[in-house]
């Protein structure tokens, strides 16, 4: 809620590919998400492998967005990873270089909508260190399983923050 005491309009976007082993916790989080009864100021959307179909003005209707995505940095498979585009770095890298596992990625999508003034004001991107992304391979590995009610909780109280 804003301080204002109105809600905040909210989109949760996974991103990833089902079929890629830990880069489906993007679809399988929104999957659960779905699944919830959330406030009525929130959606939730899953983009797949395609985050290019979120360069739109409707992203204007919001006042904030969480992604949801596999971050690959070198951490211990199952790290939970939270931070925003607008410090440009995650620990030392810029955000480039921490997705890599999309042609388009959140970065290129953030960039894009941004020159275009579509873009809220407060962008979160959330997301699991990868054991295994393989082309093929169905099934989140045990430590992004494992790390995936943790993830949803930080992602509901996202929701709730003011």
């Amino acid at each position: 809620m804003e301080k204002t005491g109105k809600p905040r309009r909210t989109l949760i976007v996974g991103v990833g590919n089902l079929l890629r082993g830990d880069d489906g916790l993007g679809p399988t989080a929104v999957k659960v998400l779905e699944s919830m009864k959330l406030p009525p100021w929130v959606e939730v959307e899953d983009l797949g492998s395609a985050p290019h179909n979120l360069i739109s003005d409707r992203l204007k209707d919001y006042d904030k967005i969480i992604f949801i995505d596999t971050v690959k940095r070198g951490s211990n498979p199952g790290t939970i990873h939270r931070f925003r585009p607008e410090t440009g770095k995650l620990e030392g890298e810029t955000l480039e270089e921490t997705f890599s596992l999309h042609e388009t990625g959140i970065p290129e999508i953030l960039r894009l909508n941004k020159l275009l003034g579509f873009l809220p004001s407060d962008i979160v991107i959330m997301g699991c260190e990868p054991s295994r992304v393989e082309e093929y391979s169905i099934g989140l590995s045990k430590p992004v399983r494992r790390s995936l009610p943790k993830l949803l909780y930080l992602v509901l109280l996202e929701i709730l923050q003011e």
